[in-house]
């Protein structure tokens, strides 16, 4: 259940920060190679999960576990400042989805 709650917003925070920061040029790229860390990640962690339970009983899986979480939150953590553009300049080229929309109602309305 704790996996059921986590992995979707998990997965709709990865697509917005990879719409954010990436060119719009090369979105499609971006979301397929997400797509594609996703599911090779998966495939590895059920893998080496399967061996741990097999090797180690159960307490082997929740250790593969807390050591992917505690990994993951490094790597997290790592990443962060590069999330952050430098001051005084933005990365996204063109308006947002919102603003577009925004600007056309305010147009339309006159």
């Amino acid at each position: 259940m704790l996996t059921g709650a986590t992995i979707p917003p998990l997965l709709a925070l990865l697509s917005q920060l990879t719409e954010s920061t990436v060119h719009p040029s090369v979105l499609t790229q971006a979301f397929s190679w997400l797509g594609s860390a996703s599911a090779a990640g998966s495939a590895a962690a059920a893998a080496v999960s399967g061996w741990a339970i097999d090797a180690l009983g159960s307490r082997g899986g929740f250790a593969v576990t807390a050591a992917a979480a505690t990994a993951m939150t490094l790597q997290s953590l790592a990443g962060l400042r590069l999330l952050h553009p430098p001051t005084g300049r933005s990365t996204r080229t063109q308006p947002t989805p919102q603003a577009r929309w925004r600007s056309r109602t305010r147009n339309s309305s006159r």
